[in-house]
Parts: structure tokens; C-alpha cells; sequence
């Protein structure tokens, strides 16, 4: 039977009544090979159980009454933890826990793997991904202690998913390649399936459809071929992401139906949810907003039956962002706000990012500007925040990385070193046993001492290539450290200093904001839209460069520069104002090369700041003080294509001109004066050109 074309009513119910019949005999057999000869059969005979939970739980209870069947308990026990395992988290828990006791108690290193792996599955679907490899990894060591070919792939499954989630998919990869192996050497199609899958997921996240699509594929042929309607079901739903990922909603609507079909007959309601998403996804990318809204609900409520947080966030950024194409900002805020007080519990940060966008798109489209810029802010805080780690996180398995394979030289040192001595101590025999055979031994020792040069030679050619490797691993590293902070900072903190803070009396911060660029976004690939937004940092990155200034950031379409910071200098003020200037006309050229309407609006401050560097795993360099918050709030009253600056930067450009005659004379316009946010009213002007 084709399980991908299966759904049961295609059933007659004559056939129903007959296959009721025969599980009831099969399972009457059953019991009655178990308890009348006094072997344990059931350890082999269980994998062949339908899916029956009623069954088993009687099944168990029998079983917990004869003293002799421990074994056979446990492994009824960790076959209703995986029933148990998308139905009802709490109670998948209770037999997995309980069948890890009692595989403990007796030392059955079997039970004991495969409890920990459902363990650890369990935590992984509860978002606990810190416990959920703690029992994954203890069913690697056991799987290894008793050569449990099947239990090492399993766990190494498992600990691939868990990479997945947490979005380390260098390690994902390598821990679902091991289980891919593991499985095709063992003919394990159920197992290599799922790793097929898993490693789609990767490829997915990577960016590389074409792999993923033949992994999937695969993966959906052999879980049809052993009639695994749960693993199919998985796969199917995976399938889904790949098609919407490219764009083919029709296919992508047709193999999260299927899915869906199973789930449902399989009761699996964290699947059912995950499908019904899905299918959520693509009727709201069709503008199919009511459908959207439909299936956003029904995966809402499974994912409050099941008390799965990250699901609950999900679920209720997605309804959140449906509403908002609906303008139905009472809903979306609504839906947004009890987002952010799931997501704040449980720290999903994806969910809080895509959350306090909505809030800021709402209040924008409200003519709220004070909260859009609220939420605006805790957005691009929290976008911050998720490319920080990101970063780290890849700094820290690079040092990782380094740091392992130098350990692993130094081993192969050793062993070397080792190997030599041996030689050394055959060169010795060798020469006592030339003073009885002085002939016959001199040749030998001849062709020994060459083969010694040689191997040495060898030696030498391995470990120079091995210490030039070294050497690019650790330029890497520092390259990276480079993109990361300033020159000075990178040296201060090679040096070993431990807290990098020091105080400026004067610098000036400048904030560029580009006008035009959400009309343009909606208007753009994603593609496009990078490539644009790249060229035109990119551009401003040279320009602060050029005039000697220190890019401190960007957030969004924002971006941030200092004068006079890290390096101090006496004509910091100057230097940014030239700047201001040169990115005006770069974001000119940019907007006229590619007939966009596009401007950037500037805002400038001089005054002291606080800077340093932050974090002890992720680094990050940035400015405290109030000249930021004006110098942003310069930027956020300016107007596009215009300089937008206080006093103290009208003061220190008039004085300069004052003093040096070959200077640019500035020429200001000035504005009337404007309350700004915790400074009260303040005189501020346009720098309109500089001649």
C-alpha cells in the first residue's frame, strides 16, 4: 500500500470490522506466548504493536504484576513515551521517566538508550534544549558502551534536530551526517529517513533548495516504502517548507494537506499544528487573509492544548501579522501584545522581534509616531540582539575549532615524538649489533639511516602544512575580530585589558536614516532589497573611512558613525559634517542610478560621550550618553534629504571658519525651537551646504 496516496476513508467497513477483529487475536496471541512459556518475547515482538495506547497501558499493567518481565515493562513503557511523544507531553514524560528508573535499577543498557533518547526528544519539542542534549549526548555514551549501532544513530538524530532549532547548523549537519551513515550501514530505512529529512531542514535554512529537495525526496521514498505513516507524515510537512521557500504554493499546498490527513488520523497534534501553520503561511502570502486567520487559530488551540510555548508565540505572531493586512489594528494589537508576554516568558526572540515590529507598524499607520518609535526601537534592539549572538556564536565555534585542532597537533606531536624515540632506540641496537657484523649490519644501518631521513622529512612537510592551516584558522579569527571592533580596541584587548571604558569630552555623532526605504522594501526582492541596502552602507562605510571616522553601527535601514572616538582628534565636528555631505550625495546618486525615490535624513550632535566594549563572549563597541540620544533625536525631527543639527554643532563650525580662513564656510538655516524628548526646547539648524 502507498502510504503517500493512504487516507482512511477510503476504508469499507467491512474491511474496519475484520482488521478490529485481527488486532484483537494478534494481541490475545500475544499474551498468551508472553506469559505461558516464560520468555520474554515481547522485547522483540513490540516494534510490531499498532500504534494502540489502550493496548499497551493494558499491556502494562499485566506486565508490572510478574516480576520476571522488568525488561518487557520497559520497553512497553518507552513505546507509549513516543506515542505519548506529539499527543501529551506531560504524560510522555511520566513513562519515559519512569521507564529510565527502572532501566537503571536492573542496568538494562538498552532500555536505558532508548529512554534517554525519548528524553530528549521530548525536552527538544518543549524548547528545553539545553536538558534536551543532556539526555541525548547520555544515550550516545551508552549506545557506545554496548555497540548499539541503532541507539548511535537515533541519539545522533536527535542531537542534529537540536542544532537545527537552535540554529547551529555547522554542528547540525556533522551530527545528521554520522546518523545518515550509521543507518545506511545498518539498512535502517526508517532511520535513514529521518536524518534525510532532517539534513532537508538544514539545507533549507542554508538557502540550498536543489540539496534539500533531493534529500526530502529521499527521504519521502524510503518512509513510503516501509509504510511509516508518522515518519511520512514529518516529511511531508518538510516537503512543504522547501516548496514554499520557493515559491510553489500550489505543490506546497498539496503536501501539507496530506500531511495534515495524517497527523490527524495519527492524533499527532504538535505535527497538526506545525501543518496547519504552514498552510497558514501560504493562504496569508496569497492574501487569503481569512482562510490565513482559519488555520492560524486551529494551530493556536492545539498549541494551548499541548501547553508548547514556542508554538503558542508563534501561532500568535503570525494571527498578529495576519490582522495587520487586514488593517484591523485593534486585533493585531490585540494578538501582538499577549506575543510578546509569551515570548518574553520562554525568550524567543524571533518572536518578540516580529512582535514589536507589527506594534511599530500599527502605531505608524495610526499616526502614533511617539510609540512606532517606541517599538521601532525595542525591534531594531532586539534584531540587534539576534545578529549579536549570531555572530558570536560563529566566533565562538571558530575558537572552538581552532582551539581543537591545535590540541589535536599537539597529540600528533607527541605521537611523533614518540615514533622518533623508537627510532632512535633501534638506531642504538643496530649499532651493537654492527661491532659482531660489521658488514652485513652497515648496510642495514645505512638504509635505516636514510629511511629515518626521509620519514623525518615527511614529518617536517606534515607539520608545516598543519601550522600554515593553523596560522589561516587564527588570521581568520582575527579578521573577524577586526569586522567586529575598532583597530585600537582589537589591540587594547589583545594586550589583555579587561574593561575597555573611557570618557571623550567631545565627539560627534551623526545618525542617517534613509527616507523612502519601506516603500521601496515592498516593492523589492528580498534579494534586491539587500543588494541595494548593501551598496548604499557600503558606500557610507568608505565615505567614513575617507574622513577618518569610526562606523559605530547600523540598525535597519539607520545608520551610525563617531568623530573622534576610539582616536581622539581636535576637527571631529569638520570631519562628520564632510561626511553628512558625502552621504547625501551618495544616496543621491544611489536613488538617481536606480529611478527610486529615495533621500537619507540626517541628524548631528557634538558633545562628551561614554565608550567601550561590551559582552565577554559576543563583543560589541558603542557610545552612552546624552549626545546619542540627540544626536538620534537630531535624525528623528530632521527631514529628508536635509542636516539636521543643535547649536553646539553650529557653534564649534562657526568658530573653526573664524579661525582658519581656508575652511569651508558652513551655511546654516535656522529653525524655530522644538521641544525635544527629556532636553526641553533646544535651538536647533539645517546645515543647508558647505562652499
Amino acid at each position: 500500500m502507498n502510504l503517500l496516496f493512504y487516507h482512511s476513508s477510503h476504508r469499507s467497513p467491512r474491511l474496519v470490522v475484520l482488521t478490529a477483529n485481527a488486532l484483537l487475536l494478534f494481541i490475545g496471541a500475544l499474551f498468551f506466548v508472553i506469559f505461558s512459556g516464560g520468555t520474554p518475547l515481547l522485547a522483540n515482538s513490540l516494534s510490531l504493536l499498532p500504534p494502540n495506547v489502550d493496548s499497551l497501558k493494558s499491556l502494562l499493567v499485566k506486565i508490572s504484576s510478574e516480576r520476571h518481565h522488568d525488561t518487557s515493562a520497559i520497553n512497553v513503557l518507552n513505546t507509549l513515551a513516543q506515542e505519548y511523544r506529539s499527543r501529551n507531553a506531560d504524560s510522555a514524560l511520566k513513562f519515559a521517566h519512569e521507564a529510565l528508573g527502572r532501566a537503571e535499577k536492573i542496568d538494562y543498557k538498552k532500555g536505558l538508550g532508548e529512554a534517554l533518547v525519548n528524553l530528549g526528544n521530548i525536552y527538544r519539542n518543549l524548547g528545553d534544549y539545553n536538558r534536551a542534549l543532556g539526555f541525548l549526548q547520555r544515550a550516545l555514551s551508552v549506545g557506545e558502551q554496548i555497540h548499539g549501532h541503532t541507539l548511535i544513530g537515533q541519539a545522533w538524530n536527535g542531537i542534529g534536530i537540536v542544532y537545527v532549532r537552535q540554529g547551529n547548523l555547522d554542528r547540525a549537519l556533522d551530527a545528521l551526517l554520522k546518523a545518515l551513515r550509521i543507518s545506511e550501514q545498518r539498512k535502517d530505512a526508517r532511520g535513514a529517513a529521518s536524518a534525510l529529512d532532517n539534513l532537508g531542514i538544514v539545507h533549507i535554512r542554508q538557502g540550498n533548495t536543489e540539496r534539500a529537495f533531493q534529500a526530502l525526496f529521499r527521504a519521502l521514498h524510503l518512509a513510503d516504502s516501509v509504510h511509516d505513516k508518522r515518519l511520512l507524515s514529518i516529511v511531508l510537512n518538510d516537503l512543504g517548507v522547501a516548496y514554499r521557500t520557493e515559491k510553489r504554493f500550489d505543490s506546497a499546498l498539496v503536501v501539507y494537506e496530506r500531511s495534515l490527513r495524517l497527523k490527524e488520523e495519527l492524533q499527532d497534534k504538535q505535527g497538526s499544528a506545525l501543518a496547519l501553520n504552514g498552510l497558514g503561511i501560504i493562504y496569508r502570502q496569497q492574501a487569503k487573509y481569512d482562510g490565513a486567520l482559519a488555520f492560524f487559530a486551529r494551530a493556536l488551540a492545539l498549541q494551548e492544548e499541548l501547553a508548547f510555548q514556542p508554538g503558542i508565540a508563534t501561532a500568535l505572531s503570525d494571527i498578529a501579522q495576519t490582522y495587520f493586512k487586514l488593517r484591523n489594528f485593534k486585533e493585531t494589537m490585540r494578538y501582538a501584545e499577549r506575543c510578546i508576554s509569551v515570548a518574553r516568558g520562554i525568550g524567543a526572540k524571533v518572536d518578540l522581534r516580529n512582535a514589536y515590529q507589527t506594534l511599530a507598524d500599527v502605531h505608524e499607520a495610526q499616526g502614533n509616531q511617539n510609540l512606532s518609535y517606541i517599538y521601532f526601537r525595542l525591534y531594531t534592539a532586539m534584531k540587534d540582539s539576534i545578529f549579536n549572538e549570531e555572530v558570536a556564536r560563529k566566533t565562538a565555534d571558530l575558537n572552538s575549532k581552532y582551539e581543537q585542532e591545535a590540541q589535536e597537533q599537539r597529540i600528533r606531536l607527541l605521537e611523533r615524538e614518540k615514533q622518533v624515540q623508537s627510532l632512535e632506540l633501534q638506531r642504538t641496537n643496530i649499532i651493537i649489533y654492527s661491532l659482531c657484523a660489521v658488514g652485513v649490519l652497515t648496510i642495514a644501518l645505512v638504509g635505516a639511516l636514510w629511511g629515518r631521513i626521509r620519514y623525518r622529512k615527511r614529518v617536517e612537510t606534515e607539520l608545516s602544512k598543519k601550522n600554515h592551516e593553523l596560522a589561516e584558522a587564527h588570521e581568520e579569527s582575527e579578521r573577524l575580530l577586526r569586522n567586529t571592533l575598532p583597530a585600537p580596541i582589537v589591540q587594547r584587548l589583545k594586550r589583555g585589558e579587561g574593561v575597555i571604558a573611557d570618557r571623550y569630552e567631545s565627539v560627534t555623532v551623526l545618525f542617517a536614516d534613509i527616507v523612502g526605504f519601506s516603500t521601496i522594501a515592498s516593492v523589492l526582492s528580498p534579494e534586491e532589497l539587500i543588494t541595494l541596502l548593501d551598496s548604499i552602507f557600503s558606500d557610507i562605510d568608505a565615505i567614513a573611512t575617507t574622513n577618518g571616522l569610526e562606523k559605530i553601527k547600523t540598525v535597519g535601514d539607520s545608520y551610525m558613525l563617531v568623530g573622534g572616538a576610539p582616536e581622539r582628534s581636535e576637527d571631529h565636528c569638520l570631519r562628520v559634517a564632510k561626511a553628512a555631505f558625502a552621504i547625501q550625495s551618495a544616496v543621491a546618486r544611489t536613488a538617481a542610478g536606480m529611478n527610486m525615490a529615495m533621500s537619507v535624513r540626517i541628524g548631528m550632535h557634538t558633545g562628551p560621550v561614554v565608550a567601550g566594549v561590551i559582552g565577554t563572549k559576543k563583543f560589541a563597541y558603542d557610545l552612552w550618553g546624552d549626545t546619542v540620544n540627540i544626536a538620534s533625536r537630531m535624525e528623528f525631527h530632521g527631514e529628508a534629504g536635509r542636516i539636521h543639527c543643535t547649536q553646539a554643532v553650529y557653534e564649534v563650525l562657526t568658530k573653526a571658519q573664524s579661525i582658519d580662513e581656508q575652511l569651508p564656510v558652513y551655511t546654516f538655516e535656522k529653525r524655530e525651537q522644538m521641544e525635544v524628548k527629556g532636553k526641553g526646547m533646544m535651538q536647533t539648524y539645517f546645515l543647508v551646504r558647505a562652499t
